[in-house]
């Protein structure tokens, strides 16, 4: 299955995120918001249908991206959020649980893991899996299929070279496709 969401989607028909695969998302200047833009992916994903499973290392609300998934579905505000997170599938599962669920997922988001949890969780499930990391990390070093980079103008896909213009839209908070 091929996950194809958010402004990447738009300006790069046919891309997306495929089986098996890590991809690492992570800030390529101080403009740079990648948890905005894997906010973005997995609402997307899960409104679109998708199967999507948020593991949180944490609390939910020590977690970015998953405060910016609140935000872009209920616009600040929590009620309206879960509201529309019930008619979407997108399960979320905080400090460290869920991880029984992950073979039935067809989107994964899971932040903080080192190498060595990444490998066991990629192991269980055929699904793309998501994560914030650092560029010097272990887990984009050894581990992501895919790179991407995100900045204030523009967002990157390192394996392809692909750059796509993009405008970001604090009061979304989301990326838009640069005109």
């Amino acid at each position: 299955m091929l996950v194809s969401t958010g402004p990447i989607a738009l300006a790069r028909p046919g891309w997306g995120l495929k089986e098996g695969t890590i991809v690492s998302l992570v800030s390529s200047d101080s403009g740079g918001r990648p948890d905005v833009l894997c906010a973005q992916m997995i609402a997307g994903a899960a409104i679109s249908g998708v199967k999507t499973l948020v593991l949180l290392n944490g609390l939910r609300t020590d977690d970015d991206v998953w405060k910016a998934i609140g935000d872009i579905l209920g616009g600040g505000n929590p009620k309206a959020a879960a509201q529309e997170m019930r008619h979407m599938k997108l399960v979320m599962y905080a400090s460290g649980t869920g991880r029984e669920h992950v073979g039935k997922a067809e989107l994964v988001y899971a932040p903080g893991l080192n190498p060595t949890e990444l490998s066991r969780l990629s192991d269980e499930t055929t699904a793309p899996i998501l994560t914030l990391s650092d560029l010097e990390s272990e887990v984009v070093k050894r581990l992501s299929s895919e790179v991407i980079r995100v900045g204030g103008d523009a967002i990157v896909l390192d394996a392809e070279g692909f750059e796509v213009p993009v405008v970001f839209d604090p009061s979304g908070p989301v990326y838009r496709v640069a005109e």
